[in-house]
């Protein structure tokens, strides 16, 4: 009977939680779910900015798909619901086209590339100043995916990319910029103030894996770009 009661109370506890989730939905909320129940978990941001790029803001860019590190390979070969490396690209491509650089479309790089007979997986095997006239660029952007992670399990979920991306002048070959950050979110069962209602709707908005991912990708861009204004204007 005491075990009855138990299960009864954390089914209603859970239900409670979600309902109270639910009510609280806004536009700005991944998945549909509270932003309480989705935290972020930043890192540090590392970066370089060549100052040759804030002497000549005026660069014809093209942002090249993502290669990705062995692990990432497997992790991704999993999911048929979503194309997580190629979310990255086109959110941060989003961010990065407020900046004042002449960018092209994501489809346009990708059709000259197919056209020209060079894959995704081919691109560090070709040389930046073939790419650059390939595309009609003097600027390339360079993204390498280490980790790009969905997991859920009974006590935690997570989401999370980590990645390099390198700009650079496609006909010198120098860096022009560098950052790396790994970014995630994460809801578990464990810890100081941990809550089961608010941890099932976190994992119930985890599992929605585009979503998911594009929240992530979203605060990626965003925290890079941020500090490559800072860098700029130091």
């Amino acid at each position: 009977m005491k075990k009855f009661t138990l299960l009864a109370f954390i089914f209603l506890l859970v239900g409670t939680g979600c309902a109270k989730n639910k009510a609280n939905q806004t536009d700005g909320d991944v998945a549909g779910e509270g932003k309480k129940n989705i935290p972020l978990i930043s890192y540090p941001v590392d970066s370089v900015v060549s100052s040759k790029l804030s002497q000549n803001p005026v660069l014809k860019v093209a942002i090249l798909p993502p290669t990705l590190s062995e692990a990432a390979i497997e992790t991704t070969e999993k999911w048929d619901d979503v194309n997580a490396p190629a979310l990255f690209r086109t959110v941060f491509f989003g961010r990065f086209s407020v900046l004042p650089y002449k960018d092209i479309s994501i489809q346009q790089v990708d059709s000259l590339l197919s056209q020209n007979g060079i894959e995704s997986d081919q691109i560090n095997k070709a040389s930046s100043k073939r790419l650059s006239q390939l595309l009609g660029v003097n600027a390339l952007i360079y993204i390498h995916l280490t980790e790009v992670e969905n997991v859920n399990t009974t006590v935690h979920a997570r989401t999370e990319y980590a990645a390099t991306l390198t700009m650079i002048d496609a006909e010198t070959s120098e860096e022009l910029w560098r950052t790396t950050l790994k970014q995630n979110t994460f809801g578990g069962l464990i810890g100081k103030g941990s809550q089961l209602a608010d941890f099932v709707a976190f994992e119930k908005a985890n599992r929605n894996r585009p979503l998911a991912f594009r929240k992530v990708a979203e605060s990626w861009s965003h925290r890079v770009i941020a500090d490559l204004r800072e860098k700029l204007n130091e």
